[in-house]
Protein backbone atom coordinates (compact mmCIF):
# COMPACT_ATOMS: atom_id res chain seq x y z
CA UNK A 1 0.00 0.00 0.00
CA UNK A 2 1.49 3.57 -1.09
CA UNK A 3 1.68 5.93 2.36
CA UNK A 4 -1.02 8.72 1.70
CA UNK A 5 -0.21 12.27 1.35
CA UNK A 6 1.51 13.95 4.25
CA UNK A 7 -1.45 15.55 6.58
CA UNK A 8 -1.59 19.59 7.43
CA UNK A 9 -3.38 21.70 9.82
CA UNK A 10 -5.39 24.08 7.54
CA UNK A 11 -7.87 26.83 8.31
CA UNK A 12 -10.08 28.72 6.51
CA UNK A 13 -8.67 32.08 4.94
CA UNK A 14 -8.88 34.96 7.73
CA UNK A 15 -9.83 32.51 10.64
CA UNK A 16 -6.69 30.92 11.38
CA UNK A 17 -4.77 31.73 14.43
CA UNK A 18 -3.11 34.95 13.91
CA UNK A 19 1.12 34.22 13.75
CA UNK A 20 2.47 34.87 17.43
CA UNK A 21 5.47 38.01 17.08
CA UNK A 22 8.03 38.91 19.28
CA UNK A 23 6.91 42.61 20.74
CA UNK A 24 10.12 43.73 21.49
CA UNK A 25 13.83 42.82 21.48
CA UNK A 26 13.83 41.62 25.06
CA UNK A 27 10.61 39.27 23.43
CA UNK A 28 12.22 38.01 21.21
CA UNK A 29 15.69 37.23 23.43
CA UNK A 30 12.79 35.45 25.92
CA UNK A 31 11.18 33.17 22.84
CA UNK A 32 14.80 32.35 21.85
CA UNK A 33 15.80 30.96 25.16
CA UNK A 34 12.69 29.10 25.46
CA UNK A 35 13.58 27.09 22.34
CA UNK A 36 17.20 26.43 23.30
CA UNK A 37 15.88 25.36 26.82
CA UNK A 38 13.60 23.32 25.54
CA UNK A 39 15.94 21.70 23.06
CA UNK A 40 18.33 20.84 25.94
CA UNK A 41 16.00 19.68 28.08
CA UNK A 42 14.68 17.05 25.61
CA UNK A 43 17.45 15.81 23.00
CA UNK A 44 20.13 14.34 24.69
CA UNK A 45 22.55 14.43 21.70
CA UNK A 46 21.97 18.07 21.58
CA UNK A 47 23.23 17.82 25.45
CA UNK A 48 26.26 15.75 24.83
CA UNK A 49 27.38 18.41 22.19
CA UNK A 50 27.16 21.16 24.52
CA UNK A 51 29.00 19.47 27.15
CA UNK A 52 31.77 18.13 25.07
CA UNK A 53 31.67 21.90 23.50
CA UNK A 54 32.65 23.09 27.37
CA UNK A 55 35.34 20.46 28.27
CA UNK A 56 36.73 21.57 24.59
CA UNK A 57 36.70 25.28 25.45
CA UNK A 58 38.08 24.21 28.70
CA UNK A 59 41.23 22.09 26.97
CA UNK A 60 42.11 25.15 24.83
CA UNK A 61 42.68 27.68 27.29
CA UNK A 62 44.65 25.33 28.87
CA UNK A 63 46.77 24.40 26.24
CA UNK A 64 47.08 28.34 25.53
CA UNK A 65 45.65 28.20 21.82
CA UNK A 66 45.45 31.61 19.97
CA UNK A 67 42.86 33.67 19.22
CA UNK A 68 42.02 33.23 15.77
CA UNK A 69 42.63 29.29 16.62
CA UNK A 70 40.10 29.77 19.94
CA UNK A 71 37.47 32.20 17.11
CA UNK A 72 37.71 29.40 14.77
CA UNK A 73 37.02 26.28 17.64
CA UNK A 74 34.23 28.57 18.88
CA UNK A 75 32.84 28.99 15.15
CA UNK A 76 33.26 25.18 14.69
CA UNK A 77 31.38 24.42 18.17
CA UNK A 78 28.55 26.77 17.37
CA UNK A 79 27.95 25.31 13.82
CA UNK A 80 27.14 22.58 15.61
CA UNK A 81 25.31 23.30 17.98
CA UNK A 82 23.36 25.09 15.55
CA UNK A 83 22.78 21.83 12.97
CA UNK A 84 21.35 20.29 16.05
CA UNK A 85 18.91 22.59 17.10
CA UNK A 86 18.04 22.65 13.27
CA UNK A 87 17.26 19.23 13.57
CA UNK A 88 15.36 19.55 16.60
CA UNK A 89 13.19 21.96 14.89
CA UNK A 90 12.86 20.19 11.83
CA UNK A 91 11.79 17.30 13.54
CA UNK A 92 9.17 18.98 15.60
CA UNK A 93 7.61 20.93 12.35
CA UNK A 94 7.51 17.44 10.73
CA UNK A 95 5.53 15.40 13.49
CA UNK A 96 3.16 18.45 13.38
CA UNK A 97 2.18 18.68 9.85
CA UNK A 98 2.92 14.79 9.38
CA UNK A 99 1.75 12.54 12.36
CA UNK A 100 1.80 8.76 10.37
CA UNK A 101 4.51 7.49 8.99
CA UNK A 102 5.42 8.79 5.20
CA UNK A 103 8.30 8.30 3.24
CA UNK A 104 8.85 11.76 2.91
CA UNK A 105 8.86 12.73 6.60
CA UNK A 106 11.29 10.18 6.64
CA UNK A 107 13.76 11.65 4.37
CA UNK A 108 13.16 14.78 5.68
CA UNK A 109 14.23 13.86 9.25
CA UNK A 110 17.21 11.65 8.01
CA UNK A 111 18.38 14.85 5.71
CA UNK A 112 18.46 16.81 8.73
CA UNK A 113 20.19 14.43 10.80
CA UNK A 114 22.39 14.02 7.98
CA UNK A 115 23.72 17.82 8.33
CA UNK A 116 24.25 17.35 12.34
CA UNK A 117 26.56 14.63 11.40
CA UNK A 118 28.67 16.32 8.40
CA UNK A 119 28.73 19.58 11.37
CA UNK A 120 30.14 16.61 13.91
CA UNK A 121 32.77 15.33 11.64
CA UNK A 122 34.11 18.85 10.36
CA UNK A 123 34.61 19.97 14.45
CA UNK A 124 36.14 16.57 14.65
CA UNK A 125 38.50 17.18 12.19
CA UNK A 126 39.17 20.83 13.13
CA UNK A 127 39.80 19.67 16.94
CA UNK A 128 42.32 17.20 15.51
CA UNK A 129 44.16 20.43 13.22
CA UNK A 130 43.53 22.44 16.50
CA UNK A 131 44.90 20.16 19.52
CA UNK A 132 47.57 17.69 17.73
CA UNK A 133 50.65 19.57 17.85
CA UNK A 134 49.69 21.47 21.60
CA UNK A 135 49.02 17.98 23.08
CA UNK A 136 52.20 16.52 21.21
CA UNK A 137 54.02 19.38 22.68
CA UNK A 138 52.93 19.06 26.17
CA UNK A 139 53.02 14.80 26.36
CA UNK A 140 57.26 15.40 24.99
CA UNK A 141 57.74 17.93 27.40
CA UNK A 142 54.96 16.93 30.56
CA UNK A 143 57.28 19.78 32.60
CA UNK A 144 56.82 22.74 30.01
CA UNK A 145 54.69 25.03 31.27
CA UNK A 146 52.98 27.21 28.62
CA UNK A 147 53.01 31.12 28.88
CA UNK A 148 50.44 32.74 31.81
CA UNK A 149 47.77 34.10 30.62
CA UNK A 150 47.72 37.93 31.50
CA UNK A 151 44.93 38.54 34.55
CA UNK A 152 42.48 40.09 32.74
CA UNK A 153 42.40 37.63 30.25
CA UNK A 154 41.91 35.30 33.13
CA UNK A 155 39.24 37.42 34.74
CA UNK A 156 37.30 38.20 31.24
CA UNK A 157 37.45 34.29 31.00
CA UNK A 158 35.71 33.39 34.46
CA UNK A 159 33.23 36.18 34.40
CA UNK A 160 32.01 34.22 30.81
CA UNK A 161 32.22 30.90 31.87
CA UNK A 162 30.30 32.08 35.50
CA UNK A 163 27.36 33.95 33.39
CA UNK A 164 27.20 30.53 30.96
CA UNK A 165 27.03 28.13 34.23
CA UNK A 166 24.38 30.43 35.52
CA UNK A 167 22.38 30.42 32.50
CA UNK A 168 22.45 26.45 32.30
CA UNK A 169 21.29 26.56 36.07
CA UNK A 170 18.70 28.53 35.58
CA UNK A 171 17.56 26.73 32.63
CA UNK A 172 17.54 23.36 34.49
CA UNK A 173 16.21 24.58 38.04
CA UNK A 174 13.87 27.15 37.40
CA UNK A 175 10.30 26.50 35.90
CA UNK A 176 9.17 28.33 34.08
CA UNK A 177 12.78 30.29 33.04
CA UNK A 178 13.57 33.44 33.89
CA UNK A 179 16.43 35.65 33.63
CA UNK A 180 15.41 37.58 36.32
CA UNK A 181 15.21 35.55 39.76
CA UNK A 182 15.65 32.07 39.71
CA UNK A 183 18.42 29.53 40.89
CA UNK A 184 21.14 30.93 41.00
CA UNK A 185 21.36 34.54 41.20
CA UNK A 186 23.24 35.90 38.42
CA UNK A 187 24.04 38.98 39.88
CA UNK A 188 25.71 37.20 43.03
CA UNK A 189 27.66 34.85 41.36
CA UNK A 190 29.15 37.61 38.42
CA UNK A 191 29.65 39.91 41.69
CA UNK A 192 31.17 37.40 43.55
CA UNK A 193 33.59 36.03 40.64
CA UNK A 194 34.81 39.87 40.36
CA UNK A 195 35.50 40.24 43.99
CA UNK A 196 37.28 36.54 43.74
CA UNK A 197 39.08 38.03 41.04
CA UNK A 198 40.72 41.06 42.70
CA UNK A 199 41.85 38.71 45.10
CA UNK A 200 43.62 36.14 43.71
CA UNK A 201 45.25 39.08 41.21
CA UNK A 202 47.01 40.25 44.09
CA UNK A 203 45.06 43.56 44.67
CA UNK A 204 46.12 43.64 48.06
CA UNK A 205 44.01 43.30 51.60
CA UNK A 206 42.49 46.50 51.52
CA UNK A 207 40.76 46.21 47.78
CA UNK A 208 40.56 42.50 47.97
CA UNK A 209 37.93 43.59 51.34
CA UNK A 210 36.31 46.38 49.50
CA UNK A 211 35.35 43.99 46.39
CA UNK A 212 33.84 41.40 48.93
CA UNK A 213 32.32 44.08 50.48
CA UNK A 214 30.67 45.26 47.21
CA UNK A 215 29.89 42.12 46.30
CA UNK A 216 28.21 41.52 49.19
CA UNK A 217 26.05 44.81 48.96
CA UNK A 218 25.03 43.37 45.55
CA UNK A 219 23.58 39.93 47.22
CA UNK A 220 22.14 42.06 49.46
CA UNK A 221 20.26 44.34 47.03
CA UNK A 222 18.81 41.01 45.29
CA UNK A 223 17.23 39.86 48.81
CA UNK A 224 15.91 43.41 49.69
CA UNK A 225 14.25 43.61 45.88
CA UNK A 226 12.27 39.76 46.39
CA UNK A 227 13.97 38.60 43.38
CA UNK A 228 15.79 36.07 45.00
CA UNK A 229 15.97 33.93 48.29
CA UNK A 230 19.06 33.58 50.66
CA UNK A 231 19.32 30.08 48.85
CA UNK A 232 19.46 31.60 45.46
CA UNK A 233 21.99 34.18 46.67
CA UNK A 234 24.33 31.70 48.18
CA UNK A 235 23.95 29.73 45.17
CA UNK A 236 25.17 32.22 43.27
CA UNK A 237 28.17 33.39 45.33
CA UNK A 238 29.75 29.76 46.03
CA UNK A 239 29.33 29.80 41.84
CA UNK A 240 31.36 32.67 41.34
CA UNK A 241 33.75 31.78 43.77
CA UNK A 242 34.15 28.33 42.19
CA UNK A 243 34.45 28.70 38.78
CA UNK A 244 37.09 32.28 39.18
CA UNK A 245 38.94 30.53 41.51
CA UNK A 246 39.20 27.15 39.32
CA UNK A 247 39.60 29.21 35.94
CA UNK A 248 42.86 31.07 37.92
CA UNK A 249 44.09 27.73 39.53
CA UNK A 250 44.07 25.85 36.04
CA UNK A 251 44.54 28.12 33.35
CA UNK A 252 46.90 31.28 35.69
Amino acid sequence: MRPGPVSAVAFPEGQGPAPRRARSVAESFRFATAGLVHALRTQRNLRIHFLLALLVMVLALAVRLSRLELAVLVLTVAVVLVAELVNTAVEAAVDLFSPQLHDLARIAKNVAAGAVMVSAIGAVVVGILLFYQPLMAVLAHPSAVPARHSQSYLTLVGTSLTLLFTWAGKSWLTRPVRLAGGMPSGHSAVAWALATAIYLAGAGPWLSLIGAVLAGLVAESRLEAGLHDVWEVAAGAALGVGVMAGVFLLLG
